[in-house]
């Protein structure tokens, strides 16, 4: 049974490979080759970077919530959320927003994605923002997921990863109580 609890400095390892794997499965012919092969190179870089920084806020002085899905003591899906990074540029103000939600893919489709969403806007709510912003890259295979659990895809923008320029979209989630019932499974 997936368990859902919010992340401890012990998952640091764990979360950052989810995270590695996730980018490899999801963005292979997406993201260049080359940029996923450094960034895979950078693990250990990465695990010490995060531990040191576990429990601080993020940038701004905004709180990051980091939370797992947990199967038989492994992560398999991590979801990190806390406030809307760009509000004023994308009038949303009061909102809250999902940075990241990576799973496993041989853990995808069996709603741990929606117990992930449910489990952060649970805290956003309690945070009392009134709205939720979720970006995901556009060619991401995803998106469909964020459309069907009720995203309004009415923001763009352009991110450089690497040195590609990619596209974003924006799935906001006026009704966060609404947002709630369609990630109950």
């Amino acid at each position: 049974m997936i368990k859902i609890r919010y992340a401890e400095i012990k998952d640091v390892e764990g979360m950052v490979d989810v995270n590695f794997k996730t980018w490899r499965t999801t963005y292979t012919g997406i993201i260049n080759e080359d940029f996923l092969l450094e960034r895979e190179k950078k693990r250990e870089d990465r695990i010490e970077r995060s531990k040191n920084n576990f429990g601080k806020l993020g940038v701004e002085g905004r709180k990051v919530y980091k939370c797992v899905a947990i199967d038989n003591e492994n992560i398999v899906g991590i979801v990190t959320y806390g406030k809307c990074r760009e509000e004023d540029k994308f009038d949303l103000i009061n909102s809250g927003e999902i940075y990241a939600i990576y799973i496993l893919k041989e853990y995808q489709q069996r709603g741990i994605g929606k117990k992930l969403i449910d489990f952060a806007v649970k805290d956003l709510m309690n945070e009392n923002y009134n709205k939720v912003v979720i970006w995901a890259l556009k060619d991401n295979p995803s998106v469909e997921f964020y459309r069907k659990i009720g995203g309004d895809s009415r923001l763009m923008r352009n991110i450089k990863i690497g040195n590609q320029l990619l596209e974003e979209i924006g799935f906001v989630y006026d009704d966060m109580a609404e947002l709630l019932n369609s990630t109950r499974t």
